[in-house]
């Protein structure tokens, strides 16, 4: 009655959807350009990967999950194939 010990919200409550990526953050591009290349492979750092949407070179308007699928295993085949 006295409406002591009810919770207020300090302002209007906002419904939060979707959700956003990073991307970008280590694109792959051209030495000096970028930080990866076309392998994933961190320029100047032998055997160092990067795997994930922070090698797009920007980000789009689709869900980047089948981009990011089609990287890792384009990424695991040459890690496979490659020298020890």
């Amino acid at each position: 009655r006295e409406g002591l010990g009810r919770f207020t919200a300090p302002g209007p409550i906002i419904d939060i959807t979707g959700g956003g990526h990073l991307m970008g953050t280590t694109r792959m591009a051209p030495v000096g350009k970028g930080c990866v290349n076309e392998h994933s492979e961190l320029h100047g750092c032998r055997a160092l990967y990067v795997a994930g949407s922070s090698v797009f070179p920007a980000g789009g308007a689709a869900n980047p999950t089948f981009t990011i699928v089609a990287l890792s295993l384009k990424l695991a085949d040459h890690i496979a194939g490659a020298p020890a």
